[in-house]
């Protein structure tokens, strides 16, 4: 049974959850890996995707392009938990490139992830 509080499509194998990433992100970042991590798992792939680029737009528009505002500690705590993550923690290939492209502070190359799959539906 999949748990409301807790869904499955935020787990991993190797432990690390959705959020653990996204609550170290200014907001709008922290959306954009929530849709971007769970794109094809919990609701329409399409929408998910647009709904992560909106709010990597929104985090441009904020000036919230960079993920980490963070000290020296919770940086090296952000690193060490998305360096623990695999491909295989994804759906997709695309959904770890996507969520390593927005920890990495590359909103660009995020975009233009999401524009390349949005392509292939």
């Amino acid at each position: 049974m999949n748990d409301p509080i807790n869904p499955n499509h935020y787990k991993t194998q190797s432990g690390v959850e959705c959020i653990d990433l996204a609550e170290l992100a200014p907001y709008a970042l922290g959306n954009a890996i929530k849709y971007a991590w769970r794109a094809g798992k919990k609701d329409n792939l399409k929408q998910d995707l647009e709904k992560c680029e909106w709010y990597l737009n929104r985090a441009d528009e904020n000036g919230d392009t960079v993920f980490y505002r963070l000290e020296s500690r919770e940086l090296t705590k952000a690193v060490a938990l998305f360096c623990k993550l695999s491909k295989d923690d994804f759906i997709d290939e695309r959904n770890h490139l996507l969520v390593s492209a927005i920890v990495h502070g590359n909103t660009e190359k995020a975009l233009n992830k999401i524009d390349d799959w949005l392509k292939d539906l």
